[in-house]
């Protein structure tokens, strides 16, 4: 069965109320968009028939995002579930994305604006939504479809974000290379054990974080891979699962890029990426992340270079179709306003 989260009845959408409990039900598709190690760091705020969308600093991870850059992508794409959402009820989601303040968590407000037709494509994004998940197996070895990839470059555009996919053995091996460097680089520090360990799970009734699947060779029970990642330096070995998961496990890689590195770019790659992820999910293919190389600063501007691009990366993937794994936790809908 299906976390609570997801058992959404589409029926219970309110048209016959008003807009504050329309944009209060949106925000059930809202949670279930992807974030930086699952922390969930988004709040909405309801006022005057429009919502506000907040950063929650309370869940910021202080040495990996120390400048909130995966934070903002995250609530981007929780604002691109909402969007899809809107259209598919049938409202134009009118959308602003505020440049950076230093005394506001709000970073967006959303509205509900005219009746809008229906959209077949938006309609197969949305019924995504309940599906798509982060999935950290190894993908077969079975090409990802070129005009799929074309399409997703295409979404991204229409955000002001660059996608570029890399399929090539060469290009894959430059990107397992720096990841490498990256990982061993990360695991040398012990703040970042610490921090990292303490996004696993502790239990199974956590409602954020992720579980140890996937980031190791050994698929140890949770706690016992806190414990080792805590106190170890389990750099090395990681490093060569990943770059062994991206060289034989990865049929393709996306990589975000904006011209520049500020708040609405980080809130437009989010958007891009939920519209991409929804876009792969209507065609049975997964993805999962690969933050390390750009979690790093020194190494993030060599990975523009990989991909021969001037502008900034933000998010990678890789892509790929694996069997379905668990689905991630989520708060409950009424915790997150405020």
């Amino acid at each position: 069965m299906k976390e609570d989260s997801r058992n959404i009845a589409e029926s219970d959408f309110p048209f016959a109320k008003g807009r504050a409990e329309q944009l209060r039900f949106l925000v059930n598709y809202a949670v279930l968009a992807p974030s930086n190690h699952n922390s969930q760091p988004w709040k909405f705020c309801i006022h005057h028939d429009q919502m506000d969308v907040l950063i929650d600093k309370t869940r910021m991870l202080s040495f990996i995002d120390p400048h909130l850059r995966q934070m903002k992508i995250s609530c981007g794409a929780a604002i691109g579930n909402v969007e899809v959402a809107a259209k598919y009820f049938g409202f134009e989601p009118l959308v602003t994305l505020f440049s950076h303040s230093a005394d506001s968590d709000v970073v967006a407000t959303i509205a509900l604006g005219q009746k809008v037709p229906e959209d077949p494509h938006n309609s197969s994004l949305f019924k995504a939504i309940l599906r798509r998940q982060t999935n950290r197996r190894f993908f077969a070895d079975k090409t990802v479809a070129r005009p799929l990839l074309e399409k997703c470059k295409s979404l991204a555009a229409e955000c002001a974000v660059d996608f570029t996919f890399l399929t090539t053995d060469e290009e894959k091996e430059r990107v397992a290379n720096l990841s490498e460097i990256a990982i061993r680089y990360q695991h040398n520090q012990p703040w970042f054990r610490r921090e990292f360990s303490s996004r696993l799970r502790r239990h199974t009734s956590d409602k954020t974080g992720m579980s140890s699947f996937g980031f190791a060779p050994l698929n140890l029970p949770t706690p016992l891979a806190r414990f080792i990642m805590d106190l170890f330096n389990s750099g090395k070995s990681s490093a060569k699962f990943n770059r062994r998961k991206i060289l034989q496990g990865s049929p393709a890689i996306g990589i975000f890029t904006t011209k520049v590195d500020e708040q609405q770019a980080w809130l437009n790659t989010g958007r891009a990426l939920s519209f991409v992820l929804l876009e792969l999910c209507t065609e049975g293919v997964s993805a999962s992340f690969l933050h390390q190389a750009i979690e790093v600063d020194h190494l993030r501007p060599q990975l523009a270079k990989i991909i021969s691009s001037r502008g900034v990366s933000q998010v990678m993937l890789r892509i790929g179709q694996a069997p379905k794994v668990k689905y991630s936790k989520r708060r409950k809908v009424e915790d997150v306003f405020v």
